[in-house]
């Protein structure tokens, strides 16, 4: 089966926008019926990408698939070297994947077909893949940021960070942001020069959030901490007694951000005057989901609650087969979920 020639909807960093809150503007159906579901592996390795007319996602078990969104049908399926490191991106007309261990390699696919156009060397990738103009990003454990033109896969340039890069890396601002165990950098895509680091008094591994100049980071450590997202300048930090292991999230001038203990945090964006907080009861792994009318989160449990923040008690529940460690997409009334057994469910 051919796929669509041009994605409409191009997905390029992690969860689609720098908020990491693409379903920030959508209404959630209080009983949405389910449309269709696809198994696509054991189990799901970061978050897909949602296209207008196709998804992708990546499975830990080597393979790469590209679904129909309107039936869950499979359009193609590629095999990778290893297993899925993070989330595949889409361009309009490319899907970009990236694998882990000693022998991860970086790789582009055709949209329509499924054919490899090519595939890189680039070492254990680690987080997040982002995408800038004609050039592909990958970060590597051993602290390597990699260039990689998105047509050809040829390397355009690359710089070894000392430490670790753990959070992959996010476009902010027409700049990059990489993070090792201590330290954020900012860096130029063009060539990779560094421009400014900053010590994180904790460890950041995940992309941050961005509206503006304002930049939210998120920790294991037990913090979330908002920057100037030009200076890197810390604005304010709220402890949260547990640690984050999701990005954070922001709309509507607020930082959202979930602990591992299923602690809910509410922080105005600036200055986080009275930061609020309630207990889902759960533990949970997955970023939150701001919609038009709640906050969705996935739990461990395998349950999608939507919280209003002002108020005690999940206002919708929903039970899933399996974790749920990737916020869900809501788009156009598709709620479109991937859960940790490897099965993607679309509803609405």
């Amino acid at each position: 089966m051919r796929g669509p020639a041009v994605e409409s909807r191009p997905w390029t960093e992690y969860l689609g926008v720098s908020e990491r809150a693409p379903s920030a503007q959508e209404s959630f159906l209080h009983q949405p019926q389910e449309v269709w579901r696809t198994k696509v592996g054991p189990a799901v390795m970061g978050s897909m990408a949602v296209g207008d007319s196709v998804l992708a996602i990546q499975g830990t078990d080597r393979n790469l698939s590209v679904l129909w969104r309107a039936t869950g049908e499979r359009v193609w399926r590629a095999r990778l070297n290893a297993h899925g490191a993070t989330g595949p991106l889409l361009t309009a007309t490319h899907v970009l994947a990236a694998t882990g261990g000693p022998r991860g390699k970086l790789y582009a696919f055709s949209l329509q077909s499924g054919r490899r156009i090519w595939s890189e060397q680039v070492g254990p990738v680690s987080g997040a893949l982002a995408q800038l103009d004609a050039l592909v990003f990958a970060a590597s454990e051993a602290g390597w940021l990699k260039a990689h033109r998105v047509e050809t896969g040829e390397l355009a340039w690359q710089r070894r960070l000392p430490g670790r890069i753990r959070s992959g890396v996010s476009v902010v601002r027409g700049r990059l942001i990489v993070s090792t165990d201590d330290t954020l950098y900012q860096m130029d895509p063009r060539d990779g020069r560094v421009a400014r680091s900053v010590a994180t008094r904790g460890t950041v591994l995940n992309p941050p959030a961005v509206s503006g100049r304002r930049m939210a980071v998120s920790s294991p450590d037990g913090f979330v901490a908002s920057l100037d997202a030009e200076t890197l300048a810390e604005h304010w930090r709220v402890e949260t007694q547990s640690a984050v292991f999701g990005s954070p999230a922001i709309a509507r001038d607020t930082v959202f951000a979930v602990t591992i203990s299923g602690t809910l945090w509410s922080i105005p964006l600036a200055p986080p005057v009275a930061p609020r907080h309630v207990n889902l009861g759960a533990a949970v792994r997955a970023p939150p989901a701001p919609t038009a009318q709640g906050i969705l989160v996935g739990t461990l449990a395998g349950q999608l609650l939507m919280f209003d923040p002002t108020m005690p008690g999940p206002r919708v529940r929903m039970e899933m087969d399996g974790p749920l460690e990737q916020p869900p997409v809501l788009n156009r009334g598709d709620l479109i979920i991937a859960d940790g057994r490897g099965v993607v469910q679309l509803w609405r």
